[in-house]
């Protein structure tokens, strides 16, 4: 007698013919979620992971880092920290968010804008997903702190003798 697929366990998967609800060598294998009832086991969703085996439900990807599917030939592991110049909010997937023009970020790991930081006075960030400032400013200009741009011409950014 053959045990009906919804009888699977959760983190198991139980192709047609399997008698038992946890079969030990059908356990779901890391990368991949066995919610209850399972004939075959699932990826998780980009953004989500499961990064142990035997995993009913696949999780949120944290804080900080960007979450891809896994094959299940592939032990590496999906869960990446968020790169430089990027920050990732709770269940980033491939949609990293970039340091705006005027900061940038030399750290991985990162989850939210506020934590990019604002370009040092006397250097310019003029483009967003910087990992450090893109140079000093022009001879003659003073950069203040959050410039995008070498020559700054607004308020009292410039220095005459």
């Amino acid at each position: 007698m053959t045990a009906a697929v919804d009888e699977c366990w959760g983190g198991y998967y139980c192709p047609s013919g399997i008698d038992v609800p946890n079969p030990a060598d059908l356990l779901c294998p890391r990368g991949m979620h066995c919610p209850n009832g399972s004939e075959i086991y699932k990826e998780c969703s980009p953004g989500f992971y499961a990064n142990q085996t035997g995993a009913a439900i696949c999780e949120t990807c944290p804080d900080g880092y960007y979450c891809l599917p896994v094959q299940p030939e592939n032990a590496t592991l999906n869960v990446q920290p968020c790169p430089q110049g990027y920050f990732c909010p709770t269940g980033t997937a491939l949609d990293w968010h970039a340091c705006p023009q005027g900061t940038y970020s030399d750290q991985e790991g990162l989850y939210s804008t506020a934590q990019c930081k604002p370009c040092p006075g006397g250097k310019y960030c003029a483009s967003e997903h910087l990992s450090a400032p893109t140079a000093d400013c022009s001879a003659g200009y003073y950069c203040t702190s959050g410039v995008d741009r070498p020559n700054p011409s607004t308020g009292n950014d410039t220095f005459n003798d």
